[in-house]
């Protein structure tokens, strides 16, 4: 609290007393959440935009009530702060706005404001440090969100990638990070966005070389405790960048260095092609060879099976995924919520509604080797610990609908 001296407490009072009443609400009103975005912002990416994926995190966040959004920008010393303000619509009166359509209406000039700002951030960081950003977007109190927009291509120490390369045992780089340099991410929702989205000097990566870095982003956050850790899989507007800050780039030869060797349209003996729904000879099912995980918020209007704008992206970018010999299996999921029978109607019909569109798209239907809902029978993770507590985020996260690809996956 700051302490006034004395006889100028009247000069400062007075003039407070005479702002609106709404002015004074707002500054005493704590948020219900708190939303963080870091931005890279390298001469090495294109210019900053919000995903689709972005978009429906901060409209499921204003949703939830009153919102505090934060937007760092990557800085040679320490991230800088260029949003830090409330975003949920207000009525004339302070309180938060009920009307539906005024409500949209100001939302999507604030978002409008919001890309603004993050379009013409223009980092001024010798190296890229996403690594740097997350653990400054976890120290801002009250993040119970977190959003990375980064191509992920770290060059700073400890996990310089423009002298390792892509090429490296993932496990390995996770597990031999220092603990001082593992953001804390306990309870807090993470999205991992623009990861491989690269320009400038930076030469494009390969389809390995972009997986290679989602397993290692997504598994840097997991260590980190991150509640979902989800990886966006849908685009925004490309746009050259903004920066003139050229960072170290990273070589791109290699991917994880266990990718198997091109596909010569060869099949070796005692091998069958590859597929989500084939059998191996001793009949045990094929892994995934790429896991995605789209959130319900992303795909659907609330308790329906009715696709929202926001979704055609992130189907399109799936399908593009799609090659010869590709298959995949599409599991619709719910939250532990309400009838069980109910759940899992919803997640059958979402999912088969997924599937719909992939074909639409030019997926083959004979590449969907299983199409099926879970409700909550299958959660994609726990939502209580074993203790019987609550676990933050898990039942956000199991509002889903997961696409699991196998066998050659195409670029995206």
């Amino acid at each position: 609290m700051v302490r006034l001296p004395p006889g100028r407490v009247l000069t400062l009072l007075l003039p407070l007393a005479l702002l609106p009443a709404t002015t004074t609400a707002c500054a005493e009103r704590d948020p219900t959440s708190t939303v963080v975005i870091g931005v890279t912002a390298s001469a090495n990416e294109p210019a900053v935009t919000l995903t689709p994926a972005v978009r429906a995190v901060l409209r499921e966040a204003v949703a939830g009530g009153d919102v505090r959004l934060v937007v760092h920008r990557s800085s040679a010393n320490s991230p800088i702060a260029v949003w830090d303000g409330p975003i949920s619509p207000r009525d004339g009166d302070g309180a938060l706005e009920r009307d539906p359509e005024r409500r949209e209406k100001a939302l999507v000039e604030t978002l409008g404001k919001v890309e603004s700002v993050v379009g013409a951030a223009a980092g001024d960081n010798p190296q890229l440090d996403p690594l740097g950003l997350l653990a400054a977007a976890a120290r801002v109190p009250g993040a119970q969100t977190v959003v990375l927009l980064s191509s992920g291509l770290q060059t700073a120490a400890p996990l310089d990638l423009a002298e390792r390369g892509l090429a490296l045992d993932v496990p390995d780089a996770i597990s031999a990070l220092p603990v001082d340099a593992v953001p804390r991410l306990a309870g807090k929702r993470v999205l991992l966005s623009g990861l491989g989205e690269v320009a400038g000097p930076q030469q494009p990566l390969p389809d390995d070389g972009r997986r290679a870095l989602g397993e290692l982003w997504r598994g840097i956050c997991l260590r980190a405790q991150g509640s979902g850790c989800d990886l966006d899989v849908t685009v925004g507007e490309r746009r050259e960048p903004v920066s003139l800050v050229r960072v170290p780039a990273v070589p791109v030869e290699g991917g994880l260095p266990d990718e198997r060797p091109p596909d010569t349209g060869e099949e070796a003996e005692g091998q069958t092609p590859d597929g989500a729904g084939a059998d191996r000879q001793d009949g045990s099912a094929r892994s995934a060879t790429e896991v995605v995980t789209l959130p319900n918020a992303l795909l659907f209007q609330p308790d329906s099976d009715v696709l929202v704008p926001t979704a055609s992206a992130a189907l399109e970018r799936i399908a593009r995924r799609f090659g010869p010999g590709t298959t995949a299996r599409v599991t619709g999921h719910t939250a532990h919520r309400g009838a069980a029978q109910g759940a899992l109607a919803l997640s059958e019909r979402r999912a088969r509604r997924v599937a719909g569109a992939l074909v639409s798209l030019g997926v083959p239907g004979e590449a969907l080797t299983s199409v099926r809902g879970v409700g909550y029978d299958e959660p994609v993770r726990p939502e209580v610990d074993a203790t019987g507590r609550p676990v933050p985020g898990a039942a956000e996260q199991n509002r889903a609908v997961v696409v699991e690809l196998t066998g050659p996956v195409a670029g995206g």
